[in-house]
């Protein structure tokens, strides 16, 4: 999937070769914030803080993108038309390292 094929309609899914741990679990492997997931696949660890993470534990092959900006921006008390357009990018940088999968 390329960054330019995520839009509000996708629903997305998480692959099934990433390893999602919370913060508290992986003190002794990063310095990390609370509020923050640790993903790992076999080649690569990346390290989600804040916004990232917000989306993250959204996506549950249920949801549109839109439906994921839609929370974060009620969560976040900001304007859902400002929210979409990054959340989208981001949903599309997921999908480039492969950490996520449009469900269709």
């Amino acid at each position: 999937m390329t960054s330019g094929a995520i839009n509000g309609d996708r629903v997305l899914i998480r692959s099934l070769d990433v390893a999602a741990r919370l913060a508290g679990e992986v003190a002794s492997l990063a310095e990390v914030e609370q509020r923050s997931v640790l993903l790992e696949t076999m080649l690569s660890r990346f390290v989600l803080n804040g916004d990232g993470r917000d989306v993250w534990v959204r996506i549950d092959g249920r949801r549109t993108v839109r439906d994921i900006a839609s929370a974060v921006a009620v969560a976040s008390g900001e304007d859902v038309d400002q929210v979409t357009p990054a959340v989208a990018a981001f949903c599309a940088r997921l999908a480039d390292h492969g950490l996520v999968e449009d469900v269709a």
